[in-house]
């Protein structure tokens, strides 16, 4: 073992490398971490997960945070095709093109350890993978802590082998469907507690709270208001305050905004 001063020199030595996600997500030397990204149904999860994919495969930032230009695969197993299409292009025309920096396949939903070598060939290549939403990939029930912690091992011995870092796109239920989510309950909520113990960033996303129902629950006065939660972020030095962003329809992406 090194000395404290010998440890801080030789880490000062060894080449820099830039955070593939700045503030959430190192490029090295640890591949086998993972970003969670959850939120209840509806709530626009893929739209947010297909520009974060835009963001890491251009280099463009990503609400403000400095992106990584890098190889994205992303499978997606929920949705038609033509609607996936059409969010494609229309998400695309707000970057540079990508290339083959992100690679893309919507597919029929396959438990992860049952489909191994194929998952393998999938995303052989890709820096960042991403995975839409990953209950499908689960064997078991994705809510229960036990096949939880399978999954997360299988996949984080996965994510070691290729060389990879992951973003898991993840459905979170409230017991209580007219309450907000607040981002501490992912660390009580039956189904989310596991995935976001092991993650290195959780972002989380819930509707923006504007107005309250005279029986209870929220009201929100604009559907496409949500906020985006920086639940956790062990690698970022501060506070990452949310963040306040309305969905464009016309553009299919989520824009940054001051004020609701």
């Amino acid at each position: 073992m090194l000395s404290a001063n010998e440890w801080i020199e030789a880490v000062r030595k060894m080449p820099k490398r830039d955070d593939l996600i700045e503030e959430l997500l190192v490029d090295a030397p640890r591949p086998h971490e993972f970003i969670l990204l959850a939120g209840r149904t509806n709530i626009g999860k893929t739209n947010l997960a297909l520009y974060l994919a835009y963001c890491l495969a251009t280099g463009m930032p990503f609400f403000g945070l400095k992106c990584k230009k890098t190889t994205v695969g992303y499978l997606g197993f929920e949705g038609t095709v033509t609607k996936m299409v059409d969010r494609l292009e229309k998400i695309r025309q707000n970057f540079p093109d990508p290339g083959d920096n992100f690679r893309f396949e919507l597919c029929s939903p396959f438990v992860l350890e049952r489909k191994l070598t194929e998952f393998e060939s999938k995303v052989a290549g890709c820096r960042v993978i991403i995975l839409d939403p990953l209950r499908y990939l689960v064997a078991g029930d994705y809510c229960k802590p036990k096949d939880a912690i399978a999954f997360i091992a299988l996949l984080q011995s996965e994510l070691d082998k290729l060389g990879a870092t992951a973003i898991i796109v993840h459905h979170i239920k409230k017991p209580n469907p007219l309450l907000l989510i607040e981002p501490g309950d992912l660390y009580q909520m039956k189904g989310a507690t596991e995935y976001a113990d092991a993650a290195t960033s959780v972002l989380m996303m819930e509707r923006t709270r504007q107005g309250h129902k005279p029986g209870g629950g929220f009201a929100p006065v604009n559907p496409d208001a949500v906020t985006l939660y920086f639940a956790k972020h062990r690698d970022a030095v501060g506070e990452l305050e949310p963040i306040k962003l309305r969905f464009n329809r016309d553009k299919l992406l989520f824009e940054r905004v001051e004020s609701l």
